[in-house]
């Protein structure tokens, strides 16, 4: 867990917490609830993110990482008025035209060429593609790019 707070809060974030420390890292950390939420996970995470939202607050979901549903309370849907979605970045691009598209790639590239955003990318060589297969698995999050040069 060390190692992930030390990434996340290298890249900005002002609190580092798990799911059964949420509520109690944010009234620690003094803020007020959050009005989004944005999960990746499912679960019983999504569970746990749900109760720590404002009232009127919309959860986002975009991924589904423990593989186990979504599971919001109904009474958090009712006496929050939880607003619930699900984001699909492929599927959202499905029938667009390629000047749609483009437009976004054309906002996100200089992000990333000013470092305001980044990823987890490590280019490599494809002479070297047995490397990139040969290292352990983990959930760094890290990924590789076979670079044809």
């Amino acid at each position: 867990m060390e190692e992930v707070e030390h990434y996340l809060k290298g890249l900005g974030a002002d609190v580092v917490t798990t799911d059964d420390k949420l509520k109690a890292a944010l009234a620690a950390a003094g803020f007020p609830r959050p009005k989004l939420g944005l999960n990746c996970v499912g679960g019983a995470s999504s569970t746990a993110m749900a109760k720590s939202l404002a009232h009127g607050a919309t959860i986002v979901t975009y991924g589904g990482m423990s593989m186990k549903p979504v599971t919001i309370p109904t009474s958090l849907l009712i006496f929050k008025d939880l607003t619930c979605k699900g984001f699909w970045l492929s599927g959202g691009t499905k029938g667009k035209d390629y000047a749609s598209k483009k437009a976004v790639l054309n906002k996100l590239v200089p992000l990333l060429r000013q470092n305001a955003l980044s990823t987890r990318l490590n280019p490599i060589s494809f002479r070297r593609y047995k490397e990139a297969f040969e290292r352990p698995k983990t959930h760094s999050g890290e990924k590789y790019l076979l670079m044809f040069d």
